[in-house]
């Protein structure tokens, strides 16, 4: 793990989560989805699809987003670095795989595409290349220079 991706992965996540926090606000309180870009915010908001086990789908990515963004602060202590890693990939494969799931029920099932739910699965998709770098990539490289030295 490097200060670098721990950065950017927090970032994202609060991105994330405004965006997901809109949608949820706009969810709970009934107000409409202002689409400026697309206009099947609305269709995707009204949906059945927009709810999953009595809880609207923009909730689930709020804890996802503000888990991310709480992993983040406790990946800091070297302690739990490893765990936290590892974690963060499982979640945001999880959020990645999810993603897919929405974005086909919007292009196939729906007929409509929400630009909120566009950017939300951006991001997740990024956090979770970013996190497969990490745990790939930084994490080998890390051991070999500790084997290196020792």
């Amino acid at each position: 793990m490097t200060k670098t991706t721990n950065r950017i992965i927090l970032l994202l996540s609060l991105v994330g989560l405004i965006v997901s926090g809109y949608l949820a606000y706009a969810k709970f309180s009934g107000i409409p989805v202002n689409c400026s870009i697309l206009s099947g915010c609305q269709t995707v908001e009204q949906s059945k699809y927009s709810v999953m086990f009595g809880v609207p789908v923009a909730v689930y990515g709020v804890l996802f987003y503000l888990g991310l963004i709480f992993a983040t602060f406790i990946r800091i202590n070297e302690k739990y670095k490893k765990l936290v890693t590892k974690l963060i990939l499982l979640a945001t494969t999880f959020g990645f795989l999810f993603s897919v799931y929405l974005t086909y029920l919007e292009l196939y099932v729906i007929f409509a595409i929400c630009v909120y739910c566009v950017v939300s699965a951006v991001i997740s998709t990024a956090l979770f290349f970013l996190s497969l770098y990490e745990n790939i990539v930084v994490s080998s490289f890390l051991r070999f220079k500790k084997e290196e030295y020792e």
